[in-house]
């Protein structure tokens, strides 16, 4: 199963980081309920500002914000497939998002037979 992650490029929370790595919703927000916590240091960040849908194969990110629009890429969304290395903009604050593939099955499985 593949690994993914969510990491601040930009903004109050630059660094922080958060694994992607089992099958479930992601909250991404300010509320302290949240998977991935932002600061309230971004006015723009709301409270429970949009999910990442982990559904073992994909990522789905989904806007929660009526007032702040996520956007990736700079193109608004409201729902969409992630990519690796797509950016999510939220306010001030701008999230990589990354997938690891020296943790897929099918690679472990060709370094193996070598």
């Amino acid at each position: 199963m593949s690994v993914y992650s969510l990491k601040v490029i930009k903004g109050p929370d630059s660094g922080a980081v958060l694994t992607i790595s089992e099958p479930k919703i992601y909250l991404i927000g300010r509320t302290r309920q949240a998977d991935f916590q932002l600061s309230t240091a971004d006015p723009f960040i709301s409270r429970r500002h949009f999910l990442v849908e982990f559904t073992g194969r994909e990522c789905i990110c989904k806007n929660l914000s009526l007032k702040n629009p996520i956007q990736i890429n700079g193109i608004v969304r409201s729902k969409i497939a992630l990519k690796d290395g797509d950016i999510i903009e939220v306010g001030y604050t701008h999230i990589r998002f990354h997938k690891d593939t020296s943790n897929d099955i099918s690679e472990i499985r060709l370094r193996n037979c070598k």
